[in-house]
């Protein structure tokens, strides 16, 4: 808390209710208030110890060059950083002395100050001859060691974390435009792990990520050293391009259950968005596919004459009339065929007058449905282009491609068997990515390959059904079968849908 103050819930209490019993203007009971509330000056247990330390020990900032130099042999430091190119020494007095340390040339320990957001010491960390370290509290010490160059004219979100205070030591450089922290800090966006490159340094390094949010820390792999070895055995060093090498912990394309976390428990409790837009003319196919869904890819196939674009074109219109915005393309049959064909299936009544048609004219556009002006074969380059600027113009949610084959210009006997799959596995492929990375979805007739009429159309049946089917999160085929009595009957059939989480 700010405030830094705690105690009973009583305690607050009857300081509220002093403050309900003062109803006067007065300056004496205002007075009463002001130290009632009055925030007592609190010295914490290492603050203490701190300021004995200040009486009987030395602070390294008085210390004289030769002293300094003593101290650094004493206990084996390797202090600040010779540049690379330019070389620059610093006054090793001068940099140590900003650690705010204090030497007993008694005991020979050095004393670091552990120091709290509010630069409050909360902690005391000593340093032997012997390289060994020691940390009051041993548990729980919420204080850091920071190094914050002076020379640093802009603000620095970026830090470097060490093992130990030698390793911070050694990296002490005003030229260095990192802050150096032994413990971690939670204001920083970037955190550098620089453990050395064995394998328990490495677990350490990422055992260290995964409390302190691996998206922002990185590891130094451009040597094996821990920075006091490297920087003894190399007499250039650039340290700020070995930090610039440093690599991710977590890899931009790999996620973790917390980046999913967020989204599965959208899809257990918010019904509603996981089902998606239920259909009015088809309640059967609100039962098996629970609602039509962003981000999803749909193919449907049937035979020839099946009633593949006339069904789809009552499916869109359907979800259109609920706001859900629709983009069209029609290579197989002209826009204008389509649109009355839509128009008819709006109105369910025949328009046999011009006051009908001026009507149901009007009602039509009012719904969100737009139409590609293609026609016959297209590059996918092209179509992706004009359905990515109608994307984001129209903010359609769902695109209609009536149907793959005959935009692609494929002939069922085409003798170049390769290039014809190849080139319908790429546009499935790019149909896919958009649905995905747009959160828009993507409906694909593809007509099935020629087989008996008397047979049962399958998923294997689709054309190029490998990628088709793998890629599809629904696949629905429309059935048409011959009965004895020379009628035809033709039904819908759902093949594959998508798991939802219910």
């Amino acid at each position: 808390m700010d405030c830094e103050d705690n105690g009973e819930w009583s305690e607050i209490d009857n300081r509220f209710k002093v403050c309900a019993a003062v109803t006067e203007n007065s300056e004496h009971k205002t007075q009463i208030i002001k130290n009632k509330f009055k925030k007592p000056k609190i010295i914490s247990e290492y603050e203490v110890k701190w300021n004995i330390l200040l009486k009987s020990c030395k602070s390294l900032s008085t210390l004289s060059q030769g002293e300094i130099d003593e101290i650094i042999s004493t206990f084996k430091l390797q202090v600040g950083i010779i540049a690379f190119v330019l070389i620059f020494v610093p006054c090793d007095s001068m940099i140590l002395g900003e650690l705010k340390a204090l030497y007993d040339d008694i005991g020979k320990v050095l004393y670091f100050p552990l120091r709290n957001s509010k630069k409050r010491v909360v902690g005391i960390k000593k340093l032997f001859t012997d390289g060994t370290e020691e940390c009051c509290p041993s548990k729980q010490c919420y204080g850091l060691l920071r190094f914050i160059p002076n020379r640093t004219t802009k603000k620095c979100e970026n830090g470097i974390i060490v093992y130990n205070i030698k390793d911070l030591i050694a990296l002490l450089s005003p030229k260095l435009s990192y802050h150096i922290i032994c413990i971690p800090h939670e204001n920083y966006n970037k955190l550098i792990l620089w453990f050395g490159h064995d394998t328990i340094s490495l677990n350490a390094a990422r055992n260290f990520s995964r409390k302190l949010n691996e998206r922002r820390c990185y590891i130094i792999k451009s040597t094996d050293k821990r920075p006091s070895q490297f920087i003894k055995e190399n007499e250039y060093v650039n340290i700020s391009r070995i930090c610039d090498s440093s690599e991710s912990v977590l890899h931009d394309c790999i996620a973790t259950f917390m980046d999913l976390k967020k989204e599965i428990l959208n899809e257990l409790t918010d019904e509603k968005n996981v089902c998606g837009t239920k259909w009015s003319r088809f309640p059967i196919l609100n039962d098996l596919l629970k609602g039509h869904r962003r981000g999803e890819l749909t193919i449907i196939t049937g035979p020839t004459g099946s009633g593949k674009t006339t069904f789809l074109s009552e499916y869109s219109l359907d979800i259109a009339q609920q706001g859900v915005s629709t983009l069209w393309g029609s290579f197989e049959i002209r826009n204008q065929r389509l649109a009355y064909m839509m128009l008819q299936q709006l109105a369910m009544e025949p328009l046999n007058n011009m006051e009908k048609f001026e009507f149901w004219s009007r009602e039509f556009e009012k719904l969100p449905i737009f139409y590609l002006k293609f026609h016959g074969q297209q590059s996918i380059d092209t179509v992706m282009n004009v359905i990515n600027h109608a994307w984001y113009v129209h903010d359609i949610q769902h695109v209609v491609i009536d149907n793959l084959q005959f935009m692609l210009g494929l002939s069922m006997h085409e003798e170049r068997f390769i290039d014809r799959f190849y080139k319908q596995d790429k546009v499935i492929a790019a149909f896919r990515t958009f649905a995905t990375q747009r959160n828009c979805h993507v409906t694909l007739i593809i007509h099935p390959r020629k087989e008996k009429d008397t047979e049962e159309l399958t998923i294997s049946s689709i054309f190029g059904s490998a990628k088709a089917s793998q890629e599809a999160d629904n696949i629905m085929i429309i059935q048409k079968k011959m009965l004895e009595t020379l009628h035809i009957k033709k039904y819908l059939q759902v093949k594959l849908k998508k798991i939802v989480l219910l």
